[in-house]
């Protein structure tokens, strides 16, 4: 019998795709079919199932962000049926599959929060500018939904509960790659290098917020895109450590348990809103029509605040172990 979370997790996967496959297919219509500015009768049903395929592709999209905490959850609670997986690290690398279908879907998760926040954009527009724009993102949603679910179907319908796993400190804590980028100096750099990023994207925001600007909101989409990586990095090599108070655990997926206050929930959701919502306000700021500069200017305003607020959070979040640490070891430091 199936799991009930490997389940959930194509479940989600196939909402998604079948969601985002009508958006496509009506995506692929209006690119063909539509003229902006025609009145003729099949535009305006073309015109209406447009928004019947926008729709679907908004139910997709939600879809593709929820595959993130589904794939995550489902790695957590299989670990005890794995002997040997400690946590979702064992689950995730048990197969060759693991780490490519995690990876996949957390990119699946950021197109889907960026789609919602355009979709949003084109809610606010009084014209159709957008309609084009909008159905090839679909079409490319419909390409992101396939891939993420097959690898998904990889990892998890390739997962043997008969074999020991590995868990994460055979991996992540002593594997010498990992070990050399942990080390002080490049630790120290790429948290640095996290830092600042997100400051100056939460900056940007603020500045955004208060002065709605193409330029800037352009800007704020490329730090932010890639301040992700970073982010990522610097959860797994600086704040985890300083959650177990073990120096060589590096494991991402261990945030995600009890013992570690489910922290690693908090931390990635809120980077990943942050991000999404900034690389969203980038592309808004193409596609936005430049006749409606209150449009742009409404969107820009939320979407800095959001954007600001978020990785303020999640910024926040990953200094409480840190801070804690410092604390309860009188400012010791947490040496390799």
């Amino acid at each position: 019998m199936i799991d009930p979370y490997v389940a959930g997790r194509l479940a989600v996967g196939a909402v998604a795709l079948g969601a985002l496959t009508h958006g496509a297919w009506v995506g692929a219509r209006t690119l063909r079919y539509f003229r902006l500015g025609s009145s003729a009768e099949g535009q305006l049903a073309l015109e209406r199932n447009a928004e019947l395929g926008a729709t679907t592709s908004k139910v997709g999209a939600v879809a593709l962000a929820l595959s993130l905490p589904s794939s995550a959850l489902a790695a957590d609670r299989l670990a005890p049926s794995l002997r040997g997986a400690m946590c979702g690290w064992g689950v995730v690398h048990a197969n060759p599959w693991g780490e490519a279908s995690i990876t996949s879907t957390l990119l699946a998760a950021l197109a889907g929060l960026v789609a919602l926040e355009l979709f949003a954009l084109d809610r606010r527009t009084r014209g159709l500018s957008l309609l084009r724009p909008l159905a090839s993102l679909s079409i490319f949603g419909a390409l992101v939904a396939a891939a993420d679910l097959w690898l998904a179907w990889r990892w998890l319908g390739g997962l043997d509960f008969t074999v020991v796993a590995s868990c994460c400190s055979s991996g992540v804590d002593a594997g010498e790659g990992v070990a050399r980028f942990a080390a002080p100096g490049p630790r120290a750099l790429v948290t640095g290098l996290a830092l600042a990023l997100s400051l100056s994207t939460a900056a940007l925001g603020v500045i955004v917020a208060r002065r709605p600007s193409r330029g800037v909101a352009r800007a704020m989409g490329a730090l932010a895109l890639s301040s992700l990586p970073a982010l990522v990095a610097a959860i797994s090599i600086t704040v985890a450590p300083h959650v177990y108070e073990v120096p060589h655990h590096r494991c991402p997926y261990c945030l995600l348990r009890a013992d570690a206050w489910f922290i690693g929930y908090g931390l990635f959701g809120a980077a990943l809103v942050g991000v999404s919502s900034a690389v969203a306000l980038g592309l808004g700021s193409l596609l936005a029509p430049r006749g409606e500069a209150d449009v742009f200017g409404a969107f820009a305003r939320r979407r800095g605040v959001r954007s600001a607020v978020a990785l303020g959070v999640a910024l926040s979040l990953g200094a409480l172990p840190v801070v804690r640490y410092l604390a309860v070891s009188g400012g010791a430091s947490l040496g390799q």
